[in-house]
């Protein structure tokens, strides 16, 4: 399906909170609904707030809505964590309440009465449920030493049955899966994909890893030098991987390490051996790996090892380059109506640039995007900028998955900033189908 807006989601979870609500007036007391929701006892569901209207801050999903939102549909995590804990946990709570109101005959059955009163929340597609169904299978990737075949569909966008073809192909297409001890309900062993062999296939597939935007937490401000910076990073990492699981402190350790590492597709050796090392030893990698299991700041943590060990550290790999283009700061500022794409070398060679399409869906209008040939043009924006009074007019080609760019070519206005590989373009929105385009020089 294609990405749903965070609004068309909300307005479902809205009427899935609102159906559960009328059943509690129906089958506890009038009333019990309303209060459920932080409405007025006395309001009737005709009467409750519209789809759009009702503040999900009632009831405490408006920040948890948003982040797994943005975690299943773009990959991004904005929060400090995410849970499927069904009493805190923020992708938990949203998938037991639609688990609850959509399988749940009693209060499934009180569906019509709302959309009587409210409309439609859904057209064709179920945003809500595609959300819980991305959301849980990039969790699983995230934070499970194995995957099941369906979250590896789901994570490839394809059917689970091409999944299973790949495990009879040859060389790097092949997908390696192991049965899994546990039993299947009819006494089949499950069959299970390994982390790191799902990351390796799924790479091949243009997939957008997990990425962490910024860090969490209170960090030092002066440098901590050689001697602090292990310690501290070793006791950052028990807090956040706090769990007691073992009758020894050494089981207990080890334990902690294989949650940190998991996260990453590290052995809880490896990631042992990280957090060992002494700073010298750790490469520009390294320090993403580390940021990444203990919520740091990628930057932070690079120049806190190069002040202790006076070395520079070389971002010279190009997976890790790609991943840190997106990895510290969205380039998509919703409230200030702004984005950020940065020209490649090749790009300004032909007169174009790529937009990601996680953040071309959020920030342009959904009738944009025409085909990479001329079969289907799309409803054309105008990009005002500084070369000259009239604007550029174009659509967007879907050039893939993952990218799309404009139609209009932009070698004039390439020549006339003396382009460099590295800078940057930003829009800004002026109107609905209008942008002013900021040239940044780096």
């Amino acid at each position: 399906m294609n990405t749903p807006s965070l609004d068309y989601v909300r307005r479902q979870v809205v009427c899935s909170l609102y159906c559960l609500a009328h059943t509690l007036d129906l089958q506890i007391r009038s009333g019990a609904g309303a209060s459920m929701l932080g409405l007025d006892p006395s309001l009737c569901v005709s009467k409750w707030p519209s789809y759009g209207d009702f503040d999900l801050n009632n009831v405490d999903l408006a920040e948890p809505l948003e982040t797994i939102y943005h975690y299943a549909f773009f990959g991004e995590l904005r929060s400090l964590t995410i849970s499927d804990d069904v009493e805190e946990g923020n992708l938990g709570r949203l998938a037991a309440l639609y688990e609850l109101v959509h399988q749940t005959w009693l209060v499934a059955r009180n569906e019509g009465d709302v959309q009587d009163c409210h409309g439609e929340a859904r057209e064709e597609e179920d945003g809500y449920a595609e959300m819980i169904k991305r959301a849980t299978a990039r969790y699983q990737l995230d934070s499970s030493p194995d995957l099941s075949l369906s979250d590896i569909a789901t994570l490839a966008g394809i059917d689970e049955r091409s999944v299973r073809n790949a495990m009879y192909l040859t060389g790097d297409s092949m997908l390696v899966a192991f049965r899994k001890e546990s039993l299947l309900p009819g006494g089949e062993q499950e069959l299970r994909v390994k982390k790191s062999e799902a990351l390796r296939w799924l790479r091949q597939r243009n997939f957008m890893e997990t990425k962490r935007l910024g860090g969490f937490g209170n960090l030092p401000k002066s440098t901590l030098g050689k001697e602090k910076l292990m310690p501290f990073l070793r006791e950052r990492m028990t807090e956040f991987f706090s769990i007691e699981h073992g009758s020894t402190a050494e089981e207990i350790l080890n334990y902690r390490y294989d949650c940190a590492g998991g996260s990453v597709g590290l052995t809880a050796e490896a990631a042992r051996a990280l957090f060992e090392s002494p700073p010298e030893n750790l490469t520009a990698q390294d320090c993403y790996l580390i940021a990444h299991m203990i919520y740091l700041d990628f930057d932070w943590l690079r120049k806190q090892v190069e002040e202790a060990t006076g070395k520079k550290l070389d971002v010279d790999d190009r997976q890790l380059k790609e991943i840190l283009s997106v990895q510290q700061q969205s380039p998509l500022d919703e409230v200030a109506g702004t984005l950020i794409i940065e020209l490649t070398d090749a790009g300004i060679r032909n007169g174009y640039f790529n937009i990601d399409r996680r953040y071309a869906d959020r920030f342009f209008p959904a009738d944009v995007f025409g085909d990479r040939g001329a079969g289907m043009i799309g409803n054309p924006i105008s990009l005002h900028h500084d070369s000259k009074a009239s604007p550029y007019v174009t659509d967007l080609r879907v050039k893939s998955d993952i990218w799309v760019s404009p139609r209009k070519r932009f070698s004039a206005y390439f020549t006339a900033h003396q382009s460099k590989a590295g800078d940057r373009i930003q829009f800004k929105k002026m109107g609905d189908r209008s942008y002013e385009l900021i040239y940044l020089s780096q």
